[in-house]
């Protein structure tokens, strides 16, 4: 199954996202309410409050971003398939994405007014609605630098989807929720609804893409009696098995 397992497990993620965001976004016209008109017991589905069940989901799925790059990279340099110095390449994704889980978490992003105030440097600003995507965008520039420059010495799967994730999640992050405040677009209309819930499923996706970036250069072969795990860069001489009978091989693939 070469790849097909991941785009499987990237499919079921974006299927549930779709499923999470499907439902806020119909929940106030099943209840014949306006877009924004949301009681307080309901808030824990609405994306468009700050204490919701798709921004714990998308920092969920982040944070197993980071969870998977810092064991793949971990395991391949216990099996000799990576250099000391290469294990960076997998364990910096893994900070940035438990970085990008933190703050999706707790909102720190939307703090940017008094971001702004304690830079020592910064006057007022003259755009302060802006100021969010001021900031925001060299971070998202910073980030998406600094996995392309780190996915350098990653697998060809991994490279191509870390960046393709990243791409993705920062799109939903910073175009689309721009997109409001470009056009002016009040909170409570149905073009501010679709917005949003446009933005969080971008994130999703990106995210869901992410998780499955570090283990898509494994392929999964079944065998008699075992499930052989083969991966471009480990030693032949290195043997990983599961099920009776004589181990699989994890050796040169992709």
């Amino acid at each position: 199954m070469q790849g097909r397992w991941a785009r499987r497990a990237a499919g079921g993620l974006i299927g549930l996202s779709v499923l999470l965001v499907a439902w806020s976004f119909a929940l106030p016209f099943v209840f014949g309410l306006g877009p924004r008109q949301v009681p307080w017991w309901r808030e824990v589905f609405d994306v468009n409050h700050e204490a919701n069940l798709t921004a714990w989901w998308s920092a969920g799925l982040l944070l197993l971003g980071a969870a998977g790059f810092t064991t793949v990279g971990l395991v391949r340099r216990a099996l000799g398939a990576d250099r000391r110095r290469n294990l960076l390449a997998w364990l910096t994704p893994a900070a940035l994405l438990a970085a990008m889980s933190l703050d999706e978490s707790t909102q720190i992003h939307e703090q940017a007014g008094q971001l702004w105030e304690a830079l020592p440097f910064a006057g007022e600003n003259p755009l302060p609605a802006f100021q969010w995507l001021i900031l925001g965008v060299p971070a998202a520039i910073a980030v998406l630098g600094l996995l392309a420059l780190c996915t350098v010495a990653l697998p060809r799967r991994t490279r191509a989807l870390t960046v393709a994730g990243g791409a993705v999640f920062f799109f939903g992050a910073i175009v689309l929720e721009a997109v409001p405040l470009v056009f002016g677009i009040g909170r409570s209309t149905l073009a501010y609804h679709v917005a949003t819930h446009a933005e969080e499923l971008t994130e999703m996706i990106g995210a869901s893409v992410l998780v499955v970036a570090p283990w898509a250069h494994l392929h999964l072969r079944r065998a008699p009696g075992r499930l052989q795990v083969s991966a471009d860069g480990v030693p032949d001489d290195v043997v990983l098995g599961a099920g009776p009978g004589p181990a699989g091989r994890l050796d040169d693939c992709d």
